[in-house]
């Protein structure tokens, strides 16, 4: 599975680089690894607990830096479409439902 996330990670940077190359860094990357390590901790788990507990401490921190949580919102929506194209169908359907999970608290 680690080239499949490492996949996931560049498809999910280049679309959100080309959303709006202003608002990402050079850490990008470093925070879509984050978001596919909660996921898979989830998946391990069979709960999405990890995952939804982690997109809350995220959209806390960037509240109290005074930041919208669009950054979020976006790499999730970009990880959406990068599971499908990279994942076996049973294995995007679990992480599919997980991820959906996290973005219903945004």
């Amino acid at each position: 599975m680690p080239k499949a996330q490492d996949l996931m990670i560049t498809e999910v940077s280049s679309r959100l680089g080309a959303a709006a190359a202003s608002q990402f860094s050079d850490d990008t990357p470093a925070e879509i690894g984050w978001h596919m390590a909660y996921l898979a901790d989830s998946i391990a788990a069979g709960t999405p607990g990890p995952l939804c507990g982690y997109t809350q401490w995220a959209q806390r921190w960037l509240s109290s830096q005074g930041m919208p949580d669009t950054l979020l919102r976006q790499g999730y929506e970009a990880l959406s479409a990068a599971i499908g194209n990279h994942l076996p169908e049973h294995a995007a359907r679990e992480a599919s439902s997980i991820l959906q999970e996290a973005r219903r608290l945004l």
